[in-house]
Formats: C-alpha cells, structure tokens, sequence
C-alpha cells in the first residue's frame, strides 16, 4: 500500500493542505490568514470600528422613563370623578388660589393647586366665578377645571353635596322668607341656598349705573359701620335699599346710620302681648256678666214656677 504523498494534491492551495496535515501554525501566521480573507471579502479594517463600551453594555434606567406611568398612573385614576370629589372652596393664598375638593367616600378634603400636581396626580387648570350684585359672587356660579392624569374635569360648587341638607325641617323652623325664618336668598343652618333671590337679581339688573354705584356705596358704608351685624340683618338692608331704588325712589340720606334692633322688635311683641291679654281679659269680664244675668234668668224663671 502506498502513502498518499503532498505532491498528489497539488491542485490544491496551501492553506487548505496545511489544515488537512494538521500542521500546528504561529499567531503570525493566523494574523496573516485573517488579514488575507478579509482583503479577500473586500472589507478593510477602517470600514469595521472598534465595539465601545457604551454599545455592548445596557442602558441604564433614568427616571425618565416612567414619566408616562406618572402622568397617567392607572393606581390613581378614578373611574366617575365628578360624583366622588366635590367642590368644597376657593382660597388665595399669597396671590395663588387653591382649590379644596371634598371626598364623598372617604370624608377626606384635598388640596389642589396650579402647576404642581398634588400626591393624587390632580392640578388646577382654571377657576371662573360668576359675581352678581355689587360684585357679590355667586357660590353657585362658581367652578373649578382640575387636571386629573391627563384629563381634564369640571367641578361646580354645590353646597347640598358638601353640607347635605336634612330631610325633615328641625321642630319650630320656619320656611324662608316666612315669620322667624330667614330672609329669600338666605341660608339657614340647616344649609339651603345662600346669596341672592332671582327677584333680587332681576332689580339689580333693572338699576341704571348711578343707581349701582349707589347702591355699591350703600353696601360699603354698611358693611363697614356693622361689621358685627349678622348676615340676616345685612341682607334686609341691603334688600330694603335694592327695592326702594329699583321702583324709583332714593336712599335716604340717614339710612344706614341705625342698625335694626332686636329690642324694638321684641317690644313690640311685648306691647302686642299685653294687648292681647287685655283684650282676652275685656271678654272674660264681658262674658261673666253675660252669665250672671243668664243666671238671674234662670232663677227669676225657677220662681216663677214655684209661684
């Protein structure tokens, strides 16, 4: 048998016999190899840069990406907002205002201001107002646009959900504008609607500008003479003058200057009470003699019979 000799395959290149012969080779040498395929393949070194750290490591997490999660945090999204948070004030505080919103469920009040969103994501985008006479505002006129996750939402103040009224009127309570109840467009302690009648709304609206700034004068000068005077009070006063100018006439000159009185008013009572209880009196004293003389009647009639 004989051994196969190199010469046998000539056709062969080198590389391809010294792998077949199993050749050990020097780190020059596989240098050289790979250098000739590359240039083989047509791709040079400068076409392959060198791999960075950068790109064969990942990248780290920075808070930026979860500022979408944060924004619109499906934990804190609440399904119908409108009926769980109510409208409870407005306040300004050091020239910015700040909305207090009321949690039906929880009984708890949360605060919310512009730009910077509170713990539950919610932000005020804008309060608008509604002012009627003299510039008094309108608390049912007031309203509130909160941004919530992304969504915007709009909240009117009513204060039948912040302070509920009771079902059944409290023993001795009069309806409003009654005797001993609270003027119209008042608001008792039990909670009913505070500001002023639509028929004082409608007498405003009939002033002209001088009769306005009158009665703007009027409200002033008042306020600041009373400031203990209680709202009831304030309100008659107001509404007496508003009446009086809305027909024609004029504010008197004095006033304003008296505050009304309770003293007078239970005087008056007083001086009604005795007159009644003189006149219950007057008939008792009628009506006793009536009955004397029916009295005498009877027993002149009782004579005559034994007679």
């Amino acid at each position: 048998m004989k051994t196969p000799s190199v010469l046998s395959f000539s056709g062969l290149p080198a590389v391809v016999l010294l792998l077949l012969a199993g050749t050990p080779r020097a780190p020059a040498q596989e240098a050289e190899t790979a250098a000739a395929a590359a240039a083989a393949e047509g791709v040079s070194e400068a076409d392959s840069p060198p791999v960075t750290r950068d790109e064969v490591l990942p990248r780290g997490v920075t808070p930026e990406h979860f500022d979408a999660v944060l924004k619109n945090s499906p934990f804190l999204r609440t399904l119908d907002f409108q009926k769980t948070y109510a409208l409870r004030g407005i306040a300004e505080i050091g020239g910015r205002q700040i909305a207090t919103l009321y949690n039906n469920d929880t009984k708890e009040t949360v605060n919310v201001r512009y730009e910077t969103p509170n713990e539950k994501g919610m932000k005020l985008v804008e309060v608008t107002e509604k002012k009627l006479v003299a510039g008094v505002v309108d608390l049912t006129g007031v309203t509130a646009k909160i941004d919530v996750s992304g969504e915007e939402v709009e909240l009117k103040f009513e204060p039948s959900r912040v302070a509920p009224v009771p079902k059944g009127p409290s023993p001795g309570s009069r309806g409003p504008g009654g005797p001993g109840g609270p003027p119209p467009g008042s608001t008792s302690s039990s909670g009913e609607r505070r500001g002023p009648s639509p028929e004082d709304i409608k007498r405003y609206q009939s002033l002209n500008d001088d009769q306005k700034k009158k009665l703007g004068e009027y409200i002033r000068q008042t306020m600041q003479r009373y400031p203990d005077m209680s709202r009831e009070e304030r309100g008659n006063m107001i509404r007496g003058a508003l009446t009086r100018l809305s027909e024609g006439g004029e504010i008197p000159a004095g006033d304003g200057n008296t505050p009304p009185s309770s003293s007078s008013s239970s005087s008056s009572s007083r001086d009604g009470d005795r007159n009644r209880s003189s006149r219950s009196s007057d008939q008792g004293r009628s009506g006793g003699g009536g009955d004397r003389d029916r009295s005498r009647g009877s027993s002149s009639s009782g004579g005559g019979d034994r007679r």
